[in-house]
């Protein structure tokens, strides 16, 4: 199984090896086939057997995959990887900018600008043929598509459990139904 080096530079991404360099041919990401196919089964996974994020994590780690830092996987890791359109061959720049965390304790910290937060899509810079893809769009949207439907289906955070929650949708405005306890009880 891969190595889970591809990311060591910083730079890589979970399905390649960074090619360094301003020459031509250098610069870019070059597909590692052990970690490709890893992302690929990932994504057939949610798309095919509908799993969870955690459940797709406990598999990865039963299967002893490790995770793009050479660990376990994390549900985090595995949501980044489902989102990420770099796997469609799409990179861009300036996709993220530095902003200052919303957490209390700034006024300690050296550096105040330590979150991320992604950019407005007409902000970022393509950069064609930087990243070969692994998975095709159809692909993406159709993982995207299975993410929302898991996150609406979750039953955490639900006080009472409904049996068709998050299954019927209104005629007229397409949102889904939830139930609702009235004064009394029901």
């Amino acid at each position: 199984f891969p190595t889970g080096r591809s990311s060591d530079l910083g730079i890589g991404l979970y399905g390649y090896t960074y090619v360094p360099g301003r020459e031509a041919g250098q610069g870019v990401r070059v597909v590692n086939e052990e970690e490709a196919e890893v992302v690929r089964m990932v994504f057939r996974w949610l798309i095919e057997d509908r799993m969870t994020l955690y459940g797709i994590t406990v598999e990865l780690n039963e299967m002893g995959i490790p995770s793009p830092k050479g660990s376990r996987w994390g549900q985090s890791s595995v949501s980044r990887l489902l989102r990420n359109p770099a796997y469609t061959g799409k990179t861009y720049a300036f996709r993220y900018q530095s902003v200052e965390s919303k957490n209390v304790c700034n006024a300690v910290r050296r550096y105040t600008k330590t979150a991320r937060q992604e950019r407005p899509e007409e902000e970022w810079i393509d950069v064609p043929g930087a990243t070969p893809p692994i998975i095709s769009e159809e692909v993406l949207n159709l993982a995207q598509g299975q993410l929302r439907r898991n996150f609406e289906r979750a039953g955490r955070n639900r006080k009472n459990h409904y049996l068709l929650a998050g299954h019927v949708k209104c005629g007229v405005c397409g949102r889904r139904w939830d139930g609702l306890v009235s004064g009394n009880g029901y």
